[in-house]
């Protein structure tokens, strides 16, 4: 009995990874970092701080069930997201001596989601319509504030990690090069997220995707210690691209 439950089991993984298939995707994708303080029964709401960039990643598609209404499938990925935006660029004349000053931050994302989905064959061979929901965990591979100094022919550039506050600077004044390293104190900034999907897409001649979907974050990455006034931060993502299945 216990092989024939085996031999039933090995059958159906076998028959599951046949029709299985695998999925590379890449697009545009945008970062909105809401965030809120509490503080004497007050809420305040501060700008979103908007980060663009790109994404690269692949999935693996389980089919769990082909009816004539549609299939069911379920995709696990691994996604790999770099934002990056300037958020503040000056440059002036300073006694004949021009200046300048530009901070940027930059961001890298490993992303792990598991999506349900859904699929229904609009118009068989050619058109195929989808709708995907599901969790993703979000690890911050790096978050970067980088700023640069420049007056003539000197100039500082400093980097700090945004998750423990670590800095290390390199300049050069009067000809005379130097560089240094400060450890930080810390960051309530997580380095962790959850997020949830949900997503539509359209796929062409049983091959190419395009794709729109949106995460909503659902966990506050900012860990501040309880007690007095509070910041609520959280991540949401939208993301826009094509897939190619094979």
């Amino acid at each position: 009995m216990k092989k024939s439950l085996f031999a039933v089991f090995v059958a159906m993984l076998f028959a599951t990874t046949a029709f299985a298939q695998y999925t590379v995707k890449a697009g545009y994708t945008l970062s909105t970092q809401t965030a809120k303080l509490k503080e004497d029964n007050m809420t305040y709401k501060e700008d979103p701080f908007n980060m663009s960039g790109i994404y690269l990643g692949a999935s693996y598609e389980f089919p769990l069930l082909s009816k004539p209404w549609g299939d069911v499938s379920v995709n696990p990925g691994l996604t790999y997201s770099f934002y990056g935006k300037t958020v503040a660029d000056e440059s002036e004349t300073i006694a004949g001596v021009k200046t300048s000053a530009r901070e940027c931050v930059y961001e890298h994302y490993l992303d792990l989601p598991v999506h349900g989905k859904y699929t229904y064959d609009l118009i068989p061979g050619k058109l195929k319509l989808s709708g995907y929901a599901g969790p993703v965990l979000s690890f911050g591979l790096a978050s970067t504030n980088v700023s640069r100094i420049k007056a003539g022919d000197n100039w500082a550039v400093e980097r700090v990690n945004n998750y423990n506050g670590n800095s290390r600077s390199r300049s050069e004044y009067n000809g005379e090069k130097s560089s240094e390293k400060h450890k930080g104190i810390g960051s309530d900034y997580s380095m962790f997220d959850i997020r949830f999907t949900l997503g539509v897409s359209a796929n062409l001649f049983d091959m190419a995707d395009f794709c729109i979907g949106y995460d909503f974050g659902l966990l506050d990455r900012y860990t501040d210690p309880k007690g007095g006034s509070k910041t609520i931060f959280h991540t949401h993502i939208l993301r826009i691209g094509f897939a190619y299945s094979f």
